[in-house]
């Protein structure tokens, strides 16, 4: 079952009888409460406050309901805030009209049933939170590509300046054959960045429209390991970090899609790298009856308890520092494409000791391993 949302409540209602009723029920939902008896002291802990959700009855002593929630509404301070207004006196059509006109979320006529007052409570609050997660969502978007576009900017105009600098020695006759293969190289890196840049946007195009591809293939995860250790050489002596494999000599073979693979394991290794303050990193490949498992352990900073389940979140890092280069999107790609894959992923991490990081992919691929969680739903025990 659903876990249903709880939040403080901010309860308005002239008469102590119907306040005590209202706040009885909401309790038994788990909900905080917070109590005003007139228009203006819902207006003001409203403000001071910052409830949740605000339960509001009509027929108040000094400011009518209807009044209290349009204020409610033009304050940006608590326009945000659901209102849920409830009567017993004005109860007809064109009341709850008015009163979703004025900017009520939600009408009720009292009485009112227990489990209606918690349901619609439920799903106030349910729609708040789906508001505020958009919110935020589209907020991370705007930075991630203000930032992105910034970065891609950057490198752009170096290897216009490395162009255009190689091409004025050339039209004056000053290239150096010997320094071209450093400028290439130079040339060289700036491209791999933009094209890992590129290539993230489009990772999250692709799984934000629910339209990423799988190509299946037999692939040999041994092999596709180390193809991909051959491209952390160079980032492996920059950091620091020395290598520890445990990569088994024979194929370990399985039905995925071998570039997404390769994706898994080249994220997995530069975060590892990238938080692993110049400590060994372990990258182990195992495989047993119907699964394989890659492992990928660091001995850096660590990820603390509170920030675990954010971790596979879009825009979340394992530091808040813009200055360690990250968009906090590789982990959250690592996660999408390993259910995509029809596997899962665990993290074991410690403040301060590291991180370890397991995915477990089924070795029949995506489409057997679908096949099996539905055969196993199907043969659990009703209940």
């Amino acid at each position: 079952m659903m876990r249903q949302p709880t939040g403080k409540i901010l309860v308005v209602d002239d008469t102590p009888a119907n306040r005590y009723a209202l706040v009885r029920i909401l309790k038994t939902g788990g909900h905080g409460i917070l109590e005003a008896d007139t228009g203006q002291g819902g207006l003001d802990a409203a403000v001071s406050e910052q409830p949740d959700l605000i339960l509001l009855d009509v027929k108040l002593p000094d400011i009518i309901g209807f009044e209290v929630t349009r204020r409610l509404k033009e304050d940006p301070a608590t326009s945000h805030i659901p209102v849920l207004q409830i009567s017993s006196s004005y109860t007809d059509a064109d009341a709850r009209a008015y009163g979703l006109n004025a900017g009520a979320d939600a009408y009720l006529t009292s009485p009112v049933a227990p489990q209606v007052l918690l349901a619609t409570v439920t799903a106030l609050l349910r729609l708040r939170r789906a508001e505020q997660e958009l919110k935020e969502a589209v907020q991370a978007r705007d930075e991630f590509l203000a930032i992105a576009s910034h970065d891609l900017r950057t490198p752009l105009m170096a290897l216009q300046l490395k162009v255009e600098m190689m091409r004025r020695a050339a039209e004056r006759g000053l290239s150096n054959p010997d320094a071209l293969p450093q400028q290439l190289d130079g040339i060289s890196q700036l491209v791999r960045r933009m094209i890992s840049l590129l290539e993230g946007l489009l990772d999250i195009s692709q799984i934000n429209a629910g339209t990423p591809s799988l190509k299946l293939d037999d692939v040999d995860l041994s092999a596709l390991a180390h193809v991909v250790l051959d491209r952390f050489v160079e980032q492996l002596g920059q950091s620091g970090s020395a290598l520890n494999i445990s990569i088994p000599d024979e194929p370990v073979i399985g039905r995925w899609d071998p570039m997404r693979v390769e994706q898994v394991i080249a994220n997995l290794l530069s975060n590892a790298v990238k938080y692993g303050a110049g400590k060994p990193v372990d990258l182990i490949v195992e495989a047993d009856a119907g699964a394989a498992r890659i492992i990928v352990r660091d001995r850096g900073i660590g990820i603390a308890p509170d920030k675990r389940e954010q971790i596979f979140q879009r825009f979340q890092r394992a530091d808040a520092d813009r200055e360690s280069g990250s968009y906090g999107l590789g982990l959250w790609i690592v996660h999408e494409l390993v259910q995509l894959l029809g596997g899962q992923i665990s993290l074991d991490s410690a403040v301060g000791e590291g991180s370890t990081f397991t995915v477990e992919l089924p070795l029949a691929g995506p489409q057997a391993a679908a096949e099996k969680a539905e055969a196993t739903l199907l043969a659990s025990p009703a209940d």
